[in-house]
Protein backbone atom coordinates (compact mmCIF):
# COMPACT_ATOMS: atom_id res chain seq x y z
CA UNK A 1 0.00 0.00 0.00
CA UNK A 2 1.43 3.46 -1.42
CA UNK A 3 0.79 6.70 0.99
CA UNK A 4 -1.92 7.65 -1.14
CA UNK A 5 -3.56 4.70 -0.97
CA UNK A 6 -3.32 4.89 2.88
CA UNK A 7 -4.67 7.85 2.85
CA UNK A 8 -7.15 7.43 0.76
CA UNK A 9 -8.58 4.31 3.03
CA UNK A 10 -8.26 6.31 5.85
CA UNK A 11 -10.53 9.06 4.74
CA UNK A 12 -7.69 11.61 5.93
CA UNK A 13 -4.46 13.49 4.86
CA UNK A 14 -1.53 11.96 5.96
CA UNK A 15 1.16 14.61 7.88
CA UNK A 16 4.67 14.09 6.89
CA UNK A 17 6.91 13.60 10.50
CA UNK A 18 10.42 12.84 9.24
CA UNK A 19 12.17 10.26 6.18
CA UNK A 20 13.77 10.66 2.40
CA UNK A 21 11.61 10.23 -0.53
CA UNK A 22 10.29 6.53 -0.17
CA UNK A 23 11.17 5.97 3.22
CA UNK A 24 9.18 8.66 5.38
CA UNK A 25 7.29 8.15 8.58
CA UNK A 26 3.75 10.16 8.37
CA UNK A 27 1.16 10.11 11.12
CA UNK A 28 -2.52 10.74 10.00
CA UNK A 29 -5.12 12.48 12.55
CA UNK A 30 -8.35 11.63 12.43
CA UNK A 31 -10.83 13.60 11.83
CA UNK A 32 -13.79 13.64 14.83
CA UNK A 33 -14.07 17.58 15.83
CA UNK A 34 -17.82 17.66 16.84
CA UNK A 35 -18.22 13.76 17.05
CA UNK A 36 -20.44 13.12 20.41
CA UNK A 37 -19.14 9.97 19.72
CA UNK A 38 -15.58 9.74 19.69
CA UNK A 39 -13.47 12.07 22.18
CA UNK A 40 -10.23 10.48 21.27
CA UNK A 41 -7.88 12.20 18.78
CA UNK A 42 -5.29 9.73 18.47
CA UNK A 43 -2.86 9.73 16.09
CA UNK A 44 -1.73 6.45 13.47
CA UNK A 45 1.74 6.82 12.65
CA UNK A 46 2.70 5.07 9.46
CA UNK A 47 6.14 3.94 8.49
CA UNK A 48 6.69 3.58 4.71
CA UNK A 49 9.73 1.48 3.07
CA UNK A 50 10.65 1.55 -0.97
CA UNK A 51 7.03 3.25 -1.23
CA UNK A 52 5.44 0.36 0.30
CA UNK A 53 3.71 0.93 3.84
CA UNK A 54 5.56 -1.21 6.13
CA UNK A 55 4.87 -0.88 9.74
CA UNK A 56 1.79 1.26 11.97
CA UNK A 57 1.52 2.21 15.41
CA UNK A 58 -1.24 3.88 17.14
CA UNK A 59 -0.56 7.01 19.88
CA UNK A 60 -3.08 5.90 22.04
CA UNK A 61 -1.32 8.51 24.97
CA UNK A 62 -3.14 12.08 23.28
CA UNK A 63 -6.10 12.49 24.93
CA UNK A 64 -7.39 15.59 24.61
CA UNK A 65 -7.90 18.34 27.90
Amino acid sequence: MSAGQASRSLGVPLNYVRGTPGNELFVALPNVRGSVLSRRSDGLYLQFGKGRLIAWKGDWGTLPQ
